[in-house]
């Protein structure tokens, strides 16, 4: 009976392009949301519908036709329990550079970049056959081999009993906007490293201004003891030492003062 079938459209808005990353992760959050939610209908596992390149998914296990349309920026990607794909939608092959025929029946491993270690992918894995939501950004590497950030929701779809039959990834490319954030940290850990080398500058700058005056003094009444001091004793060799050992040091005195200015 075709009445038990209801006809779900997941189209995302256009406007997602503009908003930031933290709205995004809510938007894709509510998508997953509404995909795991059990439906009460019994029937095989989902079919491809043929005849396009980009074929609907039936989904009559839940009771419902999901139909992920070629409209938007976020990339679909439905694999079997097994993890081996069953279906992406045409913006993923604007992300990935893979056409279905070659990613169908293979397991998502080969997006691996190479840039996240096996612990990484192991957690991922664990929390959705526990049942749960994973949303986080995956680096993955494109057919070309160049890399893509991915703001990833993945989630398990559930049956009528409970039982996960599915599982399912949402994606979209927002690789330029954590290349502006992550030039955003670098220009502001330059700043922040130019205002404490300035800090340590005028620091610096103070420290050596009241040695210079202490440096006068201890070479002032090296020169009076040398005066006073009795002739041919060893004492004016002593003072002789002390007023170098004071020249050298009111020099790096002035190298510290002109660092500081």
């Amino acid at each position: 009976n075709d009445d038990k079938y209801k006809e779900v459209t997941v189209i995302l808005p256009e406007d997602l392009q503009a908003k930031e990353s933290s709205d995004i992760t809510q938007e894709l959050g509510a998508v997953s949301e509404d995909l795991q939610t059990p439906m009460t209908s019994k029937a095989p596992k989902p079919q491809m519908v043929q005849g396009t390149e980009f074929p609907t998914m039936k989904f009559p296990v839940l009771g419902i036709t999901a139909q992920m349309l070629p409209t938007g920026a976020e990339g679909v990607v439905i694999t079997d329990t097994d993890d081996n794909i069953e279906y992406v939608n045409p913006a993923f092959q604007k992300i990935t550079g893979y056409q279905p025929k070659e990613v169908i029946g293979k397991n998502p491993r080969i997006l691996q970049s190479g840039m996240h270690d096996n612990d990484f992918y192991a957690q991922i894995w664990q929390t959705l056959k526990s049942g749960k939501s994973w949303i986080g950004n995956i680096t993955n590497k494109r057919k070309d081999g160049s890399l893509v950030e991915e703001l990833s929701s993945l989630f398990p779809i559930f049956d009528e009993h409970g039982k996960i039959i599915n599982f399912a990834a949402i994606k979209r490319d927002v690789t330029e906007q954590e290349k502006i954030v992550k030039e955003k940290r670098v220009l502001s850990k330059r700043l922040h490293q130019a205002e404490k080398m300035e800090s340590i500058g005028a620091l610096a700058g103070g420290i050596a201004h009241d040695f210079n005056n202490i440096l006068g003094l201890i070479l002032g009444y090296a020169e009076l003891a040398k005066m006073n001091a009795p002739l041919g004793t060893k004492y004016i060799k002593y003072l002789e030492n002390v007023s170098i050992a004071g020249n050298r040091a009111q020099d790096l005195v002035k190298q510290i003062l002109a660092f500081s200015r």
